[in-house]
C-alpha cells in the first residue's frame, strides 16, 4: 500500500498536464500512486496521461467518456485511492 496517493482530475489540460505530470514524476519519496482521472476531454489529454500510465507504473488512468466535473473526477480517484494520505493535485 503506497504511503500517498496524489489525485489529478484532468479536462482539457493538454497545454499543462505535461508540466504537472512531470513534477510529480521528479518527486524523491519513493512510494506514492498517481490517479490521473481524464473527465471527458476533447483534446489530447486522455492520450497524453495514457503516455505516462504506459512508462511509470505509480501512474494510473481512469478515463470517463463524460465530463463529472472536479469533484466528480475527484471522487473517482478516491475510490481508486489506496494511500494513507490523499493529495489533490490540478493539471
Amino acid at each position: 500500500m503506497p504511503t500517498f496517493s496524489i489525485i489529478v482530475p484532468a479536462y482539457n489540460a493538454e497545454k499543462t498536464i505535461r508540466k504537472c505530470l512531470d513534477s510529480l514524476c521528479a518527486q524523491t519519496w519513493p512510494d506514492f500512486e498517481v490517479h490521473m482521472v481524464e473527465n471527458g476531454s476533447r483534446d489530447s489529454t486522455r492520450a497524453i496521461c495514457q503516455e505516462y500510465a504506459g512508462k511509470d507504473p505509480r501512474f494510473l488512468l481512469h478515463p470517463c467518456d463524460v465530463n463529472t466535473g472536479p469533484s466528480g473526477a475527484r471522487n473517482i480517484g478516491l475510490d481508486h485511492a489506496r494511500g494513507t494520505y490523499i493529495a489533490f493535485v490540478d493539471s
